[in-house]
């Protein structure tokens, strides 16, 4: 008997971490943990955020993996998904600067399709402490 709940949301978005080369913690998380992970972002932001660029702009990545995982099993993201999504969404837009520029610059930018619009997360830069 297989333990494998067949291709219910939380499978689907598993597999498609696991597609995409995430770390195994991070598909074990599924969707849940990559919403409790940006909710700890925003609060860290909101607070001082402590860590370097890098791993900014790491945390930046989490929320496209978030972003992109709900494109590809959007039946995976119940009603209460979303809220808490918007509700980090809108706690890390208000401790930050939103701009036009990309924390990984034009190019990666440009080649990835990252918009101000779509993807506004990567346009943010930390104020100052």
């Amino acid at each position: 008997m297989s333990t494998r709940r067949g291709r219910a949301g939380g499978d689907v978005v598993r597999d498609f971490l696991r597609a995409r080369g995430c770390a195994e913690h991070v598909i074990e998380g599924g969707l849940e943990g990559l919403v409790a992970a940006w909710e700890r972002t925003a609060l860290e932001v909101e607070r001082g955020y402590r860590g370097d660029r890098d791993e900014y702009r790491n945390d930046l990545d989490a929320r496209q993996v978030l972003a992109d995982s709900i494109a590809a099993a959007p039946s995976a993201a119940s009603p209460a998904i979303i809220e808490r999504i918007e509700a980090a969404d809108e706690r890390l837009r208000g401790a930050v600067e939103l701009g036009a520029s990309c924390v990984w610059g034009t190019s990666i930018a440009k080649r990835e399709r990252w918009t101000t619009k779509r993807n506004w997360w990567y346009f943010t830069q930390l104020r100052e402490r």
